[in-house]
């Protein structure tokens, strides 16, 4: 069994309707991170620029797998999601980029 239908199982991974402002919010969400993001890698803030870049990719991922209709319960999870979800849709650089994120965060 794939790990992706495993956490469904455990709902850990929850199927939800899709919901339009719900994507919206959390593109939302991305964007305003990433420029709070940009604003302190050019104050030399590198552990806050990190984290809020992270959470940046956190909120677009979000927003990618609300767009299939799944809600995650743990940021491994929305991995988990994310990978399954758009494996055909995405280059697996950008999945890895997100878990490497995840690591440093």
């Amino acid at each position: 069994m794939s790990r992706f239908k495993r956490f469904v199982g455990q709902r850990k991974l929850i199927k939800i309707g899709v919901d339009r402002n719900l994507v919206i919010k959390e593109v939302e969400a991305a964007v305003s991170d990433l420029e709070e993001a940009k604003d302190s890698l050019s104050r030399e803030r590198l552990k806050w620029a990190t984290i809020q870049g992270y959470y940046s990719m956190f909120h677009a991922a979000r927003a990618l797998v609300y767009s299939k209709g799944f809600r995650e319960k743990s940021h491994y999870a929305l991995l988990v999601a994310l990978r399954e979800l758009f494996k055909d849709e995405l280059e697996l650089e950008l999945i890895q980029s997100f878990e490497d994120a995840m690591s440093l965060r």
